[in-house]
This record gives C-alpha cells, structure tokens and sequence, in this order.
C-alpha cells in the first residue's frame, strides 16, 4: 500500500509551491469558514457570520485595491449567470423572494471571489483545507456529546444534522470534508503511520457520519469520490502492481459490506426502499417520490420558459409540492432558462478543463495531484447535483473556490514557466524542488 501514500515522483523531482503562510487576512477567513460551516444557520449566529464577511470583503478589497489579487474565470461566470438570472424577475411569482434569493447568491458570489483569490495569491488550499476539517469535526462532536450520534446508530428514527440542522446538509458537510482529508493523503510526510492512521481515522468518520446522516445522494457521492479519487490519482500504481489493486478493492469490499450493516443497524435501509419503490412505479408518496414528480413538472416549466426560467426560487412556488427540486440541473435550467443553465455550469466545466490541462501538462508531481484530485470532486459534484443544489451553499463554494484558486496560480506559474528561455528563472521559480518523496516502510 506504500505508493498510494505521499504523492509520486515524476523525471522532474518532487515540486510544491512556495510555503503557505498565515496573515492577518487569512485568519480572518478561517474564522469565517469555521462559522460558515458549523453554526452560520443557527439564530443570532447568522448576525455574527454575516458581519464576519463584510470584515472579509473590506479585507479583501484592500488586498485588490494593492494589486495582489486575481479573478478566476470561474468568478467571472457566477457573476455572469447572476446578472443574467435578473431577467426572470419578471416570470417570479414573489419579487420579495426573489431578491432575497438574489442577494443571498450575490453574498456567495462575494464568497466565491474572496477564496479563490486569497487562495490564489497565498497559496493557502492546506490551510483552508484544514480549517474546514476543523469545522467538520465541531460538528461531528457536537452530535456526539449531544447524543444524537448514539441515537442514530441504535436506530431511533434519529438521522444525525448537529448544528447544521438539516441530515442532508450535514452529509454534504461530510462528503467535502472527505475531499479535503483526500488531499492530506497526498501529502508527504514524516511521521507517516501517524498521519494516515488519523487519515484513515477521519475517512472512517465521515464515513460512519454519512451513512447515520441518511443522506442517499451524498452516500452515492462519497462512493463515488471515492472511486473516482483512486483511478484519477492512482490508477497507474494499481495497475503496474496488482497486490496494490487486490488490497484497494478488498477495503473498498469491506468500507461497503460495514456502511450496509450500518444502514441496517440504524434502520435507514426503508429509505432505500423508497428508491427502488419508485423506480418500479410501486410508490405514491415519499420524498423519491416527490422529487421524481417535481422533476416532471420542472421539464413542463422549463419548455414553456426556455429562455428566461420562471426566476430564482421560482420553481418553489410552482409547484404543487412546494419543494425545491433537490437537483441543481433542475433548479437552475427552470429558474434562470437555458442559458443560466450554460453560464452556470460553465463553471465546473472550466475547472475541470484546466485541472485537466494541468494534470496532463504539469511539471510538478503535486500539482498534477491537485489537479486529479479536482478533477474527481468536480464529477463527485456533478453526480451529486442530480440529487442537491449549491448555487447559495456556502460550504460548496469553500472548497470549490479554494481549488479554483489553486489551480488558476498553478495554471500561470505553468504558462510563465513554459515561456522562459531555457535557463532562465520564470515565475515558476517561486515552486521550489524537493528531494524525491519517500514511501512506507
């Protein structure tokens, strides 16, 4: 198993970027990661999360106005589906609603900016990174020491939401936090059976966390991430030896023989059996059920309002449910038409063509292996999206602005380094080589 640990060393030599460092500016963001994701939908906390993003956004604007920043193009996109989605007001039900909306999508838009631009400029994923382990973990012992952990395992009926207050949000919560737990696996490192055995310690807590939160879209996701995460990053491995690939599939064979005796113990097996309900057409309620039936609405709504959508929010209040959708394909096609649709995913369809570009192109083993790695929560978010929406999740864009960030510096250092005469420094001359990673013993 020692060369799925720590990142390979390519004809290069092992290169990272110049060291992260702590500022003022990024302790600021991490206060504001640690209450974005843990307690930004309690009362009276909403206040103090809010007036912590205004501090940021003045901190920030300072950091423009010194030419330290930069704007993704991913940024430039959100900004343009949002004016674009404007047009729709005039289909909205409630102009109430749909500014309140609107302004909650402009405050995640500020968000958006401030990550991948901080990330961009500090080179701060890790620290980022970590700061939202730490807030996954908060929430994770807050149901604990409450005991809804113990009553969702005994199978009360109790599906674990802590501070988020909502099972799927916190699965969500969950499902990212493995990404970033992802990426510390990569890492190299000294102390190597302390590090991946607290890894292998947090995958399995999120994992359990996961299952107990009942969250069917986000449970699929996180087998998904996780299949995804190995071939993206390690199918070479796997395939030049093959006890390494016997072992991955045996754990993989056991994480999910654990989750289905989990499901059981915990009596979330019938809201499996909701799906598969309504699948063969046995079902006439439940929430599978609903959503399917929304999705049939929202198709209607969408070939009588193709251009404009009937508005944010809009779908909410058409149909007869009076649910959103649960699939940010439908949410966003029927709210803001087809060519919001376009805008908006044009986002991750530019971030995964530049981690590609970077995977393939890269000189340095750790940007390749960020890249990867964003290339799987890209197709984790994509599949995820049939079941959830995160145009105003806040956590969502923690982490997606913290790759975009990275991969659009790596990006640059990349171009500039390919343009310097040989011989000479580049801006790449800001990565330092490393000796050649080592592996477990």
């Amino acid at each position: 198993m020692s060369q799925l640990t720590g990142i390979p060393v390519g004809a290069s030599g092992f290169i990272e970027p110049k060291r992260e460092r702590i500022s003022a500016f990024w302790i600021l963001l991490a206060l504001f990661i640690l209450g974005a994701v843990t307690v930004s939908v309690l009362p009276g906390w909403n206040y103090v999360v809010k007036g912590l993003g205004v501090f940021l956004a003045l901190a920030y604007l300072i950091e423009t106005l010194r030419g330290r920043t930069h704007i993704a193009p991913e940024a430039v996109l959100y900004l343009a589906w949002l004016t674009w989605s404007l047009t729709g007001v005039f289909e909205h039900p409630s102009t109430e609603l749909f500014f309140y909306v609107w302004t909650t999508c402009f405050q995640i838009w500020v968000l958006l900016v401030i990550v991948s631009g901080f990330t961009d400029g500090r080179k701060a994923l890790s620290l980022n990174f970590a700061v939202f382990l730490l807030a996954a973990f908060i929430l994770g012992a807050h149901s604990y020491a409450t005991g809804e952990y113990q009553a969702a395992e005994a199978g009360t009926g109790v599906r674990l939401e802590g501070w988020a207050r909502d099972p799927n949000a916190f699965g969500w919560i969950m499902l990212l936090a493995t990404v970033a737990l992802a990426y510390f696996w990569m890492l190299p490192t000294r102390a190597k059976w302390l590090k991946y055995g607290f890894l292998l310690a947090g995958f399995a807590a999120t994992g359990i966390s996961e299952i107990l939160s009942v969250s069917r879209t986000h449970i699929a996701g996180m087998a998904f991430f996780f299949l995804a995460w190995i071939w993206l990053c390690y199918r070479k491995t796997l395939k030049r030896n093959l006890m390494v690939a016997l072992a991955v599939i045996g754990l993989l064979v056991l994480a999910g023989y654990a989750g289905v005796q989990l499901t059981e113990q915990s009596g979330g097996t019938p809201r499996y059996q909701q799906i598969l309900d309504t699948l063969s057409g046995r079902a006439t309620g439940g929430s599978a059920y609903i959503r399917l039936q929304n999705f049939k609405v929202g198709w209607q709504l969408l070939m009588d309002h193709p251009l404009t959508g009937v508005g944010l929010s809009g779908f909410l209040l058409r149909v007869p449910y009076r649910l959103m959708a649960h699939s940010e394909y439908v949410e966003i096609a029927v709210d803001t038409g087809v060519p919001g649709f376009l805008l908006y995913f044009g986002i991750l369809w530019v971030l995964w063509r530049r981690a590609g570009k970077l995977a393939r192109q890269s000189d340095s083993a750790y940007v390749v292996q960020v890249a990867n790695l964003t290339r799987a929560a890209v197709l984790m978010v994509l599949l995820t999206d049939l079941g959830r929406w995160n145009y105003y999740e806040k956590s969502a864009w923690i982490i997606l602005g913290s790759l975009i960030g990275f991969t659009n510096a790596a990006w640059r250092e990349h171009l500039a380094h390919k343009a310097a005469p040989a011989g000479e420094d580049s801006a790449a001359a800001v990565l330092s080589p490393r000796p050649a990673v080592g592996t477990l013993p």
